[in-house]
């Protein structure tokens, strides 16, 4: 009851969140909890939920939860870091991040987060990330969740994830790319103990089961369009 009496559509849930319109959005804020506790957020750089620490929460504390310290991590869609700053800690100074954002803005903030967290283990990428290296257009999106490859929009630079070597672990939340993204990965996807968290949009969908089948992954869902694949044993 108390949920939906404060859901964001419910004059309750407006009035609680009226005062977080007066937070600049250029103000960075100590994330209150979740696995980016004490890590400074950018107010402006996503929902407030991201320094409340509610964000994605259930998916965010399983992708942490298979992070092992010294694992090479690839964060595709990494957005403005909300994922990226959890994983640099999770996987610690013997391990690596590897983040890949193609909307500026959001590449902006990103860097900003590593910076103000003094995070030395995240390299990133500004590129989309598809089945071939070159150009590609890119639809922003008014927030900077939505942006998508597209017919039509700005041109962004594109990678194919077999250009940057093995991972232990990958992220891909890309907006109905992730088809295009795997089978420019066909590489990588040999790797014996590869976990990856894919979200799928239905776009591309078919594609990217195919390429995870051929590469011989076992595949669970765990929540609405939400699948995690691993090698079968």
């Amino acid at each position: 009851m108390t949920r939906s009496v404060f859901a964001p559509n419910r004059l309750l849930g407006r009035l609680a969140r009226w005062p977080l319109r007066l937070i600049s959005r250029q103000t960075a804020l100590p994330v209150i909890s979740g696995p980016n506790l004490g890590a400074r957020w950018v107010v402006g750089a996503g929902h407030h939920s991201c320094w409340l620490g509610t964000y994605e929460r259930d998916k965010l504390a399983m992708v942490c939860n298979a992070a092992k310290p010294g694992m090479v991590v690839f964060d595709v869609g990494a957005h403005a870091g909300y994922y990226t700053i959890a994983l640099a800690r999770r996987v610690g100074p013997s391990g690596r991040v590897v983040a890949f954002e193609a909307d500026a803005k959001n590449v902006e903030n990103l860097r900003r987060h590593i910076a103000i967290n003094k995070i030395v283990n995240v390299t990133v990428i500004a590129a989309a990330v598809s089945d071939r290296s070159g150009v590609v257009r890119f639809r922003r999106d008014a927030h900077g969740y939505q942006g998508s490859i597209a017919a039509e929009g700005e041109t962004v630079r594109s990678v194919r994830l077999d250009e940057f070597g093995r991972a232990d672990l990958v992220k891909m939340d890309i907006e109905g790319a992730e088809g295009p993204a795997l089978a420019g990965a066909a590489h990588l996807l040999k790797e014996p103990k590869l976990q990856i968290f894919l979200s799928m949009h239905g776009v591309s969908d078919d594609q990217a089961l195919h390429s995870l089948a051929q590469a011989g992954f076992g595949v669970r869902w765990y929540g609405e369009g939400e699948l995690y694949a691993v090698k079968a044993s």
